[in-house]
């Protein structure tokens, strides 16, 4: 009779848990108002060890909100303006990508990434304490990422297989930053950046493209679907910063790179207007 009742009070208690666990699970919409909170917390916050751990955890976070079964992966983060969202062109793959600035006198910044790959199930983790200028040659793995926030994600074919052009930018400093056109190849084991499908003027073939340039001016970077190029502006100094690095701006002449043959291929001055209407 005893057993009896112990084992009745156990499942008693064992059911009052479970409720209790239904009782306070979170809504993905909940997370992401935690994680706004997180950000404002950020914002007050003057110690870098004490952001960086408060950034992981907001990672921690976005992490769990993309494992819910009713999570819209296209959904724009309203509620997180430091939240990019980007989809490719083929509906594949969802990057957001985000940074922390730091508290130091070069106001650097911490970068963060995270990318869904719809067709494996798999969400990919990136993330970079100590962002660099990545060379423009080399093969780049997931764990040595150098951070970037990126706006346009294509899927173009290079030696029989898809992989996904890239474009997203970055500060460096308090006077430069970056633009990139980058290639990520994605399995579902991880990702990989870089790919030698560039080719310059000169004939030399690259991994990735960087453009750097000051930063407060503005540079355009875009992907014309339609024509298959990458039109940019050009860059030509205009002045020193305070440690006499030349700093570059927009010269209004454009050029591009045109996918021919599985490489894109370096063109100067081109004109990027769009074509006047027929009337």
């Amino acid at each position: 009779m005893k057993k009896t009742i112990f084992t009745i009070i156990a499942m008693c208690l064992s059911l009052t848990f479970v409720i209790a666990q239904e009782d306070v699970e979170i809504s993905w919409q909940q997370r992401e108002a935690k994680v706004r909170e997180m950000f404002s917390e950020i914002d007050e916050m003057t110690d870098n060890d004490q952001i960086t751990r408060m950034a992981d955890s907001i990672q921690r976070e976005m992490i769990e909100i993309l494992m819910y079964e009713d999570f819209p992966f296209d959904y724009e983060f309203d509620l997180l303006p430091n939240v990019g969202c980007v989809v490719s062109d083929d509906g594949l793959l969802y990057m957001y990508s985000w940074n922390v600035p730091l508290k130091d006198q070069n106001n650097t910044s911490q970068f963060y990434a995270l990318c869904f790959n719809k067709s494996f199930g798999v969400t990919y983790v990136l993330a970079q304490g100590i962002p660099y200028v990545p060379a423009e040659k080399g093969n780049i793995e997931e764990s040595a990422w150098y951070g970037a926030m990126y706006y346009k994600i294509s899927p173009v074919q290079f030696k029989d297989n898809t992989v996904y052009l890239l474009l997203g930018y970055a500060p460096i400093d308090d006077n430069r930053q970056y633009k990139i056109i980058d290639v990520m190849t994605v399995k579902k084991n991880g990702i990989r950046f870089g790919a030698n499908m560039f080719q310059k003027a000169d004939g030399k073939k690259f991994s990735r493209i960087v453009f750097q340039y000051a930063r407060n001016v503005q540079m355009s970077l875009e992907y014309n679907l339609k024509k298959r190029r990458i039109d940019y502006d050009n860059l030509s100094p205009m002045g020193t910063d305070e440690n006499g690095n030349t700093l570059y701006g927009p010269d209004m002449s454009v050029s591009c790179f045109k996918f021919k043959k599985g490489m894109f291929v370096q063109q100067d001055n081109v004109d990027a207007r769009n074509p006047k209407k027929k009337k």
